[in-house]
């Protein structure tokens, strides 16, 4: 599959669900129209990189747009509450050196689970990350567009390479992550609001 093709594949079962009522589920509390704007604006400039950064590196236009909505949702956290951003930078530290480590073990011939690509247990360790510290959209979003771009940062000093951010490969696998967490979040708390009614009866 080409990169970029698993995002806008999964760009597409979302709006169908958002359209048939899902909204609610998984996106709680985001006005449509706004939905509509982000989901437009990912359509027409998710593949229209353009060098906004020094010495080379680049950036996609939406993954400056996703970064922006995580700064946005974080600033709204912490005037909620100051320390809950301490525990996010440790989450997204936490999530930038996962991706680090994918990156570094797919260079590496040494991976003692050859049947399991080393980004399946990268996304998988991600995923299970998120899940365990939050269900909250909001937080799952945060976490999960700036710990790959710190862990792309971190790829970038490491490897001493200039990358573009927000490749589609970048934007394939935080769909993928994204997507899961949400579906993933909706069971959970499904299972657990019936497993409540079951002990009241």
């Amino acid at each position: 599959m080409l990169p970029g093709m698993l995002s806008f594949i999964l760009w597409l079962c979302c709006a169908i669900l958002m359209a048939t009522g899902w909204r609610d589920v998984l996106l709680p509390g985001t006005a449509r129209s706004v939905l509509l704007l982000v989901g437009l604006f990912w359509l027409f400039y998710h593949d229209a990189g353009f060098g906004l950064l020094p010495e080379g590196h680049g950036i996609q236009p939406v993954w400056l747009l996703w970064c922006m909505i995580a700064g946005s949702l974080a600033g709204m956290q912490a005037e909620a509450s100051g320390w809950i951003m301490f525990v996010l930078a440790g989450r997204i530290v936490l999530i930038g050196a996962v991706w680090l480590w994918t990156a570094l073990l797919s260079q590496s011939a040494v991976w003692p689970l050859p049947l399991l690509p080393v980004h399946s247990v990268a996304y998988l360790m991600i995923i299970a990350i998120v899940l365990l510290c939050s269900r909250d959209w909001t937080h799952q979003w945060i976490m999960l567009t700036l710990g790959l771009t710190a862990g792309e940062g971190l790829i970038q000093l490491k490897m001493s390479s200039a990358a573009e951010f927000g490749s589609a490969a970048v934007q394939d696998a935080w769909w993928l992550m994204f997507v899961t967490v949400r579906l993933l979040s909706a069971v959970i708390e499904w299972s657990r609001h019936k497993w409540i009614q079951t002990r009241l009866q």
